[in-house]
């Protein structure tokens, strides 16, 4: 099931966010060795300045498991993805895909034409996913990046909504 975490969502969601925010950090920890803490996530979500499209199951009676979650944004008519992370498991299986098309839906029902992120320059996955979905290159961030007291470029891909 794939839904949307923010202030206005359904209750059951929203008192979750404590939850989605932790769980998305843990995600990110394992996939990339950095994270963005869970406080800023739940911040974010709380206040609006962001929202959360989340992937989750449940199988009988147990936990919810988050298999993936993009963090997004509305500026003006701009969107931007702040961050989109996938179970290793799942990749492939288009969770990903799920996840790009309820931030798309979102933005549009907000009144954006465009949607915009950084992509880490030497992270071949990501980049291939995005171009796949219909991004284009559209410039370039020198030193955005620090991994391991290394400095690496992250390219601005964007897509037209509409």
């Amino acid at each position: 099931m794939t839904v949307i975490a923010g202030p206005k969502s359904a209750m059951a969601i929203h008192q979750n966010i404590d939850w989605i925010a932790g769980a998305a950090e843990r995600l990110q920890e394992r996939n990339w060795g950095m994270t963005w803490a869970a406080s800023e996530i739940q911040r974010l979500i709380r206040s609006g300045d962001a929202l959360a499209a989340i992937e989750v199951s449940r199988h009988g009676g147990g936990p919810f498991r988050l298999w993936g979650y993009a963090l997004f944004r509305a500026v003006a008519t701009d969107g931007e993805l702040l961050s989109l992370a996938v179970h290793r498991s799942t990749r492939r299986s288009g969770v990903g895909t799920r996840l790009l098309r309820k931030c798309r839906d979102e933005l549009l029902s907000l009144g954006c034409d465009r949607l915009f992120l950084e992509v880490h320059e030497r992270n071949r996955g990501a980049l291939s996913f995005y171009y796949r979905f219909g991004f284009r290159r559209s410039g370039r961030r020198s030193s955005y990046f620090n991994t391991n007291n290394n400095k690496f470029d992250a390219l601005i891909l964007e897509i037209y909504l509409r």
